[in-house]
């Protein structure tokens, strides 16, 4: 084990104690992406070994922090050594999937997703982890439960009617819009390359279609993966309005709606989002914004490039994860007069960070640009190159390699 690194995270624990959701390590503390840089600078198999010790020390602790960073520490060691991929699928995550604190099993099932990109004969044991996570009651367990669901079929096609049984269940049984949207951004579009043809596929596309009255971005979603034309309805405006009359943003902002006047409260509501301070401020706004942002009645770019400022508030991964539906929504609305700016904001969220799903969720919002106009597209082909070039990462690669298949 390593007695230094042992104690900066004793010393950060403290730090954190009282903090729920636990400290995002991954972009926080020096130290960690000290070891991250060293391990990508290609360490001694000695050194590697003394790396998986320490995180193997840290997961038998009490405190939740010590054993996220314990299983982050594995993360590392898991993609630099296949062989560990095995050991941590049938060894260790069964242990800690069923751990009282949800951020536990939360990072556990993204070693699970890292794992099965090393070693793909492990891909129906992690789908068998992901649909146990489908019935999680933590949310963002039930995202990246979704999200293995679609990087193990993508290692085993074989897996795809057993994937879409247990996604068409626990759509069924939990209909949110925001359920809807995960499920498209992280099982369906993935497989849109593979499954393109796909009777079956092609028939869950149009029946999640056809369920999208009032939703815009899931109405857009769907068309882009089967290449059709989409826009927004009357009744997709009036059901939107009626949304934000309901929710919590400000009488100002409200009575803006009213007046028709949906720019001016967009401005209005973005600037606030940027202000705030906490976590849970941004997740409520953000929602908001996203519904004002269908209401448009022109490409309001300003806000656009404020939202994506934002990406490189690396604090919370969710909010990046939300954050990136939002601006995938406006390209899908605005593709050509946005696709510069969007590549932009991609290229320089690559540049300050090296986390492969954040990395994903943000390459997903240039989806759009593939298959919508020679412009859009020639601006995506332009910037790959560049992206691949900042990751190594395998499912990183996928993605990219996807956008443009």
């Amino acid at each position: 084990m390593n007695p230094e690194l042992i104690g900066a995270v004793d010393q950060i624990s403290q730090k954190f104690s009282d903090r729920d959701p636990i400290h995002n390590v991954w972009d926080q503390e020096t130290y960690f992406k000290e070891i991250k840089s060293r391990l990508k600078a290609s360490l001694s198999p000695e050194s590697l070994k003394e790396i998986e010790a320490t995180g193997k020390n840290l997961i038998q602790a009490s405190d939740p922090y010590k054993q996220k960073v314990g299983i982050h520490l594995l993360r590392l060691c898991i993609w630099q050594n296949p062989e560990f991929a095995s050991e941590w699928i049938n060894n260790i995550a069964p242990t800690l999937l069923s751990h009282e604190h949800a951020r536990i099993r939360h990072s556990t099932l993204w070693n699970v997703r890292s794992a099965i990109w090393q070693d793909h004969t492990l891909a129906e044991e992690a789908l068998r982890f992901a649909q146990d996570g489908l019935n999680d009651v933590d949310p963002a367990v039930q995202r990246v439960s979704m999200w293995t669901h679609g990087d193990a079929v993508v290692q085993d096609q074989a897996l795809y009617p057993s994937a879409s049984i247990s996604m068409k269940d626990f759509l069924t049984r939990n209909p949110k819009e925001s359920n809807y949207l995960f499920a498209l951004e992280e099982f369906y579009m993935p497989l849109s390359v593979t499954f393109g043809t796909d009777v079956d596929y092609l028939d869950e596309i149009r029946d999640i279609s056809q369920k999208s009255e009032g939703s815009p971005g899931i109405k857009g979603r769907c068309a882009n993966i089967l290449e059709n034309a989409f826009d927004v309805t009357q009744e997709d405006r009036l059901e939107i309005e009626k949304r934000l009359l309901e929710s919590n943003c400000s009488a100002t902002q409200k009575s803006l709606v009213l007046d028709g006047k949906h720019n001016e409260a967009l401005t209005m509501l973005t600037d606030e989002f940027v202000c705030a301070d906490t976590f849970m401020d941004r997740m409520k706004m953000v929602w908001i914004i996203r519904d004002l942002s269908w209401l448009q009645s022109s490409c309001d770019v300003l806000s656009f490039q404020k939202l994506a400022n934002s990406l490189g508030d690396t604090r919370d991964g969710d909010l990046i994860r939300t954050t990136s539906v939002v601006l995938a929504d406006n390209i899908l609305l605005h593709t050509d007069a946005l696709a510069e700016v969007a590549v932009d904001a991609v290229e320089d969220f690559y540049k300050h960070s090296d986390i492969d799903g954040s990395q994903i969720v943000v390459a997903q919002i240039l989806t759009p640009l593939r298959n919508y106009s020679d412009y859009s597209r020639a601006t995506l082909q332009r910037a790959l190159p560049g992206l691949a070039e900042r990751t190594a990462n395998k499912s990183v690669n996928f993605t990219l390699n996807r956008l443009v298949a």
